[in-house]
């Protein structure tokens, strides 16, 4: 059908979002907590880290998405249905917070697995 096909693609989209936070989202960590850092080293967001990159706008903020066993797994003891809202607020305090974790480029994804479930 042809709302099940578009649930589909809206939970692949959040699959994405969230991978780009994971591989991205220490580009925006608040790594300068006293605001001095020089203007030449403002941090320019990526562009996956936009809800618009993924075709969301503002009205999909509030929008109910289920996030399944794949996806933020660390979440699922609270509920595992969030709003978009909500997804990325827990995505930047995760990834984007005043210490930023980059862990994706590790070769052994067992050694990934293992920080991922302690942050997340």
């Amino acid at each position: 059908s042809q709302v099940g096909s578009s649930d589909v693609i809206d939970h692949l989209k959040i699959q994405l979002l969230v991978r780009a936070y994971q591989v991205r989202g220490h580009h925006i960590a608040r790594l300068d907590p006293l605001g001095i850092s020089n203007a030449e080293l403002a941090t320019i967001s990526p562009r996956e880290l936009e809800i618009s990159h993924y075709g969301f706008n503002e009205k999909d903020l509030d929008r109910v998405f289920s996030l399944g066993p794949g996806i933020l797994p660390g979440f699922l003891n609270t509920g595992s249905n969030k709003t978009l809202r909500e997804i990325i607020r827990d995505l930047k305090s995760i990834y984007c917070g005043s210490i930023g974790i980059e862990y994706i480029h590790i070769p052994d994804r067992e050694r990934c697995d293992w920080i991922r479930q302690r942050i997340e």
